[in-house]
């Protein structure tokens, strides 16, 4: 590699090394703060750099936010979708996509409370960003979702039913359960985010949609133990309570 070939390369390196580090610094102060709350000096500060490099980067606050919104949820939905589009049965993928969400709560909390905050934003009229993501992210996932549940049907693995109601099932069951996590150890007297109670849950969940959502209770039980053995629950990170509030 000749001598302008290398500084190329190391500016690019720099470059994307001083981006990554304002994303992370970011991504901290949005999910603690929201979006109004935040601040673009606190964010500067933790990712050790001035306002002009801030601003060449991510040219405004709203712009910094977009980057770490769609930052957030990019990889989890390219991860899902590949599952989706994996050789197993569709059956089968649908239960992995639920076990996907599930630990998404799990081992990336920031981004779980980034896109929760951006939900809570969009029924208060900050609607942009949630536009945002539909187009760029969501859509195509759900058209992957809607495709291997109607697959599922044809084959005669799972029941009859609309693929928008199953979608709602699988994701709000795990959204229902960490959002309200606070008020089920309230109520319960148990910790529903330490690892025994999460991996209990996390169990429970695609043993049930494997017995519900599966023409054939039988084998959906038996792919819902296949499917567990061979994606065991992230390593445990304990959430604070305060986390779990917004999670």
């Amino acid at each position: 590699m000749c001598a302008r070939a290398r500084a190329t390369s190391i500016r690019r390196e720099q470059a994307d090394h001083t981006r990554s580090a304002i994303l992370r610094a970011a991504s901290r102060e949005f999910s603690q703060k929201g979006f109004d709350g935040a601040s673009t000096v606190a964010i500067m500060d933790a990712a050790k750099v001035n306002t002009s490099l801030l601003y060449y980067y991510f040219k405004s606050k709203s712009g910094l936010y977009e980057a770490v919104i769609l930052n957030a949820v990019e990889e989890y939905v390219q991860y899902s979708t590949a599952i989706l589009k994996s050789s197993t049965s569709p059956a089968e993928r649908v239960l992995r996509a639920a076990v996907i969400h599930f630990d998404r709560y799990i081992h990336d909390q920031e981004a779980q409370r980034l896109l929760q905050q951006e939900l809570l934003r969009f029924w208060s009229g900050g609607g942009e960003f949630a536009s945002l993501l539909a187009a760029k992210l969501f859509t195509p996932w759900l058209t992957r979702m809607k495709e291997t549940i109607e697959q599922g049907i044809e084959t005669g693995e799972l029941r009859e039913m609309h693929w928008r109601q199953a979608i709602g099932a699988v994701l709000g069951a795990n959204t229902f359960y960490f959002l309200n996590a606070p008020l089920f150890g309230e109520v319960f007297g148990v910790d529903p985010l330490n690892k025994a109670e999460l991996d209990a849950q996390r169990r429970g969940m695609v043993e049930f949609f494997g017995q519900t959502l599966f023409l054939d209770p039988a084998r959906g039980s038996r792919v819902a133990g296949r499917v567990l053995a061979s994606m065991p629950m992230p390593r445990y990170r304990k959430v604070k309570r305060g986390e779990s509030r917004t999670m």
